[in-house]
């Protein structure tokens, strides 16, 4: 068995257990990496798409003191940890940049484990760390705020919906994928600093995924939005809370 298919059937017993996605994108897939990457974008909950709708609230706002200084004319944010670039976009100023805070408490892990890996990617952090890991004066955006920049990344791309994707990428960093071409338009430098799910990290260089705060009520699931190398859209879904995935902080 090869390598690609023995990790092939390991991440299949992993959505067995997680449960099935609703739906899937209709995309021919050229060999069992690609095919990995379509399951791990659909990773969510036995709950249905239909019970999802508007019914996702938002969680309290970040709790992290850490003093960090903005410079809107450098587009900077200087924290302790490192000094992390910025961008404005439209009307909202992200960090353009994945967050690499090490909290206090909670769970947060760098990729294999890896410090090397955290100084380019960022941390993963469970929903319930990453709910509090932007620092004051920032926070964990909603999925009504990711939708929005993925609404104006569209409109400026003249309308050309599920294009926003290729936008959004780092030029950079990606495994290639055939058709696809990653512009970074907007300055967000998305890099695929891959997902954790206990006990095994997936797919660094093929897939980035980050928390939104919105939740799915009466459930341990909140939403999350992906890119990944086979695909030119910016999509949304959710999981469990104990997934581990980036954060990409919002100025408050």
């Amino acid at each position: 068995m090869t390598h690609n298919k023995a990790i092939l059937v390991l991440f299949s017993g992993i959505l067995f257990l997680t449960g099935c996605p609703s739906s899937s994108p209709n995309t021919v897939e050229e060999n069992s990496s690609s095919s990995l990457l379509s399951q791990s974008s659909s990773v969510a909950s036995l709950s249905s798409e239909t019970q999802i709708g508007s019914s996702a609230s938002t969680a309290s706002s970040s709790t992290n003191t850490s003093s960090c200084t903005f410079d809107a004319t450098a587009q900077t944010l200087a924290c302790p940890e490192q000094v992390y670039k910025t961008v404005t976009i439209n009307t909202q100023t992200w960090m353009a940049q994945n967050l690499n805070f090490s909290p206090a408490s909670g769970n947060s892990w760098c990729y294999d484990n890896l410090e090397s890996n955290c100084v380019i990617y960022g941390r993963l952090y469970d929903w319930n760390s990453a709910i509090s890991a932007c620092p004051t004066g920032w926070h964990l955006p909603s999925k009504a705020e990711w939708t929005a920049l993925e609404s104006f990344v569209d409109q400026s791309n003249g309308g050309v919906v599920n294009d926003e994707g290729n936008s959004l990428k780092s030029i950079d960093g990606w495994v290639v994928y055939t058709g696809i071409t990653n512009t970074d338009a907007f300055g967000f430098s998305a890099l695929p600093g891959g997902l954790y799910y206990d006990p095994i990290f997936f797919f660094k260089g093929n897939t980035a995924n980050w928390w939104a705060s919105s939740i799915i009520p009466v459930s341990d699931e909140a939403y999350y939005f992906g890119l990944y190398n086979m695909y030119s859209y910016l999509e949304s879904r959710f999981t469990r809370k104990t997934a581990g995935y980036s954060v990409r902080c919002m100025q408050d």
